[in-house]
């Protein structure tokens, strides 16, 4: 786990899985006096929109958020078929033991909903609590791929890949749904964490 250089924000990391760097943010690194909440985030986000969230409850969970494979600061992914939710959550298990969490809450909104279905099904000993938010529960892309349409993954990749300055991507999704709908610290954490400066 590395520091982040911001005063009660995350520790970052990663971990190396079927050959993918999967990075994931700590709230809370190496404190083991809080239950452990893992956060995993809809298609198109990553770990970092969850951090006014895990800022709020830090005093009551240690949050861990995974950068689900494809997104945020984890490798790509080539081929679709390995965009499955079993895949990452697999992945999420991976992080998890990386970390020494040994029983962990999920939490999870959208494709992190549909994750945090899979890893718990994979290792419901280890899970003490699901929360889901508009789950998608889909299961490998081979069909997707075999028929020629686009993954959720495919889709997410076809968004603006660069924008002058962080203002004007706060500006354009601010004033469109749907992400004229967060509250102002959750765009402004998406925009600090979803994207990366040239």
């Amino acid at each position: 786990v590395n520091g982040n250089c911001d005063p009660g924000g995350p520790a970052d990391g990663h971990v190396v899985r079927d050959g993918l760097r999967i990075a994931f943010l700590d709230w809370g690194a190496g404190r083991f006096d809080a239950d452990p909440l893992v956060v995993l985030h809809p298609n198109g986000f990553c770990a970092g929109f969850f951090d006014p969230l895990a800022r709020r409850i830090s005093d009551q969970f240690r949050v861990v958020g995974v950068d689900l494979r494809g997104h945020g600061f984890s490798d790509r992914v080539v081929d679709q078929r390995r965009l499955g939710n079993d895949d990452m959550a697999t992945d999420v298990l991976a992080v998890a033991d990386h970390l020494g969490l040994d029983r962990f809450s999920l939490l999870g909104h959208s494709l992190g909903g549909g994750v945090s279905i899979e890893a718990a099904a994979a290792a419901p000993e280890r899970v003490s609590a699901v929360m889901l938010c508009e789950a998608i529960a889909v299961g490998r892309f081979e069909a997707d791929v075999e028929e020629g349409a686009p993954s959720l993954a495919v889709t997410a990749r076809r968004r603006r890949p660069v924008w002058p300055d962080r203002a004007t991507v706060r500006a354009s999704y601010g004033s469109r749904p749907p992400l004229n709908a967060l509250a102002p610290e959750a765009l402004a954490a998406y925009v600090r964490w979803g994207f990366v400066d040239r």
